[in-house]
């Protein structure tokens, strides 16, 4: 989570909640702002002033626009992107600057611009059947991704009806979304009975598991070929704190490197002197037998240590044991994270979940 720095048409500080790796960036925010104040006025475009981002550029991706309305918010979507590690650019849309009220709502993941000849992993779709509390449409068009860091979720709702009272909640008939998530969120809708451009604009929220949305503004179109809609990506808040007294946990996903080589870290655990240090780690680097990756942050109470873990070879026709010697340092604001094939192999592919004493390297 982070906050804004500034921005150039007049608004409020803005916090945000990320997640953010190499190549993708999640960012979930919401905000308003007066579309009659001045800075607003000369903007050619919304830029938001934040601290470092993790890359510089980004791909277009979109969010969505909304304008306070009599019969409830009208808006649509708009552009956005990263433009270097400190700007966050919003399309500005003057269509609705007769209202005065404008919000903003990012539930959007930007991809880093440019890049390529790089590894991923393809994500399945999970299987899901909303169930809803009272009948307010048919849902439909269901697309469900989760990870440990974002969900990605669309539906649309066949017919919504706008007379039905109080909240609605909907959730997965076979297992619940994650409870770690909350989150304000835009739900949309067909056009405005009176012909105004643009959609519908709800604000909904996802919370303990559960979708709540409450009930629709009249001005929603009820009409068949008007089914409403919900698309985003959600940052989940997990829990960092390690289930062991006594330990600090640090997590890292996905580190890269060179063209063919990946390294994921899912999770380390230390404790205080004497140290433990329990890993689950990921690594096919090829053709190198250690790497070095330069780190942002690691809790204060993780003091330089290293240590020797086993892992299984992932290369050959035959299951070997593959020894890794890894280390923390954490001197003089250089925080660096070493990992070096041992006996068993000269590479780094091999993965391991393993417990192992750690050995102080400074205090």
């Amino acid at each position: 989570m982070f906050k804004s720095t500034g921005n150039n048409f007049g608004g409020p500080q803005i916090t945000f909640k990320d997640y953010q790796s190499e190549h993708e960036i999640v960012l979930n925010a919401v905000f308003d702002y007066d579309s009659t104040n001045e800075a607003y006025r000369k903007a050619r475009q919304l830029e938001i002033y934040v601290p470092d981002l993790k890359f510089s550029k980004s791909a277009v991706a979109g969010c969505f626009f909304a304008a306070t309305y009599e019969d409830g918010d009208i808006g649509t979507t708009v552009r956005t992107w990263i433009k270097n590690r400190n700007t966050i650019v919003i399309e500005k849309l003057t269509t609705w600057d007769n209202y005065a009220n404008h919000r903003i709502y990012i539930c959007t993941m930007y991809g880093l611009r440019g890049f390529r000849n790089v590894q991923f992993e393809q994500l399945k779709p999970l299987g899901i059947s909303l169930q809803q509390s009272e009948s307010i449409g048919y849902p439909s068009d269901q697309i469900y991704y989760e990870t440990k860091d974002w969900v990605f979720l669309i539906f649309s709702l066949g017919e919504p009806n706008w007379n039905v009272k109080g909240k609605h909640c909907f959730l997965s008939s076979y297992r619940d979304f994650p409870e770690d998530i909350d989150a304000v969120l835009p739900y949309v809708s067909g056009m405005h009975h009176n012909g105004e451009p643009g959609m519908n604009i709800l604000q909904i929220q996802m919370k303990e598991g559960q979708i709540l949305i409450p009930p629709l503004p009249q001005g929603m179109s009820t009409g068949t070929g008007w089914d409403s809609m919900f698309y985003a990506f959600i940052v989940r808040e997990r829990d960092k704190t390690s289930n062991t007294p006594g330990r600090s946990r640090w997590d890292i996903e996905a580190l890269m490197a060179e063209k063919y080589s990946r390294g994921s870290v899912e999770s380390i655990e230390m404790s205080g002197y004497p140290s433990m240090i329990s890993a689950s780690i990921i690594s096919s680097y090829y053709g190198k037998g250690n790497h070095t990756y330069e780190l942002e942050e690691i809790p204060e109470s993780m003091l330089g240590c290293e240590a020797f873990l086993i892992g299984s070879h992932l290369t050959g026709k035959c299951m070997t044991l593959q020894l890794a010697h890894i280390k923390f340092e954490n001197l003089n604001n250089k925080k660096s994270f070493t990992i070096t094939a041992s006996a068993g192999g000269p590479a780094l592919t091999f993965r391991t979940f393993d417990t192992s004493a750690a050995m102080p390297t400074n205090q």
